[in-house]
């Protein structure tokens, strides 16, 4: 399985004329995106054919609540990304959380995860018990909406991965 890696900053908004609130995550100054807009990315560009079908990623998001799923909520950062777009799962939390935990809790999981043979389950145990070691229980906060038994790819193909990424112009997939 390849990786997405969001750290980012998650909030709520109200739609202009909307009575719900929405989940969105902020990447930086002006720079924002909704469920929404992930199911209009998957479904308006034309992604190359083996975009996510044949090596579908999980997707970590780590930042708050963006695993919340409210009843006031019209679409979930999970269910977009996996049902829609095609992710092999997602890792969420439902809660704040500060932002040096946060940072040192997927430190921790991405160290376990890139070991060859740790499942994303075993990392996600391994994270937790280093936090709680450390009396913080905020390794709980993170949910892994996946498979346990998911493995990241070799590095040898990451790194791959990550120059093929490079090489490619992301404007070239928008239709016109």
């Amino acid at each position: 399985m390849d990786l997405v890696y969001l750290y980012c900053h998650g909030e709520r908004y109200n739609p202009p004329g909307a009575s719900v609130s929405d989940p969105l995550l902020v990447l930086g100054s002006g720079e924002s995106f909704t469920p929404q807009d992930v199911s209009g990315w998957s479904q308006l560009y034309d992604w190359p054919d083996p975009h996510w079908r044949d090596r579908p990623p999980l997707v970590v998001l780590n930042a708050c609540h963006s695993g919340a799923s409210l009843a006031t909520t019209l679409a979930d950062f999970v269910g977009v990304f996996t049902q829609t777009a095609g992710a092999a799962g997602v890792i969420a939390t439902e809660v704040a959380l500060e932002q040096k935990v946060a940072g040192l809790a997927m430190e921790t999981f991405l160290t376990e995860l890139v070991i060859p043979r740790i499942s994303v389950g075993e990392a996600m145990r391994r994270m937790r018990w280093t936090l709680l070691k450390r009396g913080n229980l905020m390794g709980l906060a993170y949910s892994p909406y996946c498979a346990a038994d998911l493995l990241l790819w070799p590095a040898t193909t990451l790194q791959h991965r990550a120059d093929e990424a490079l090489s490619l112009d992301p404007w070239s997939y928008a239709r016109p």
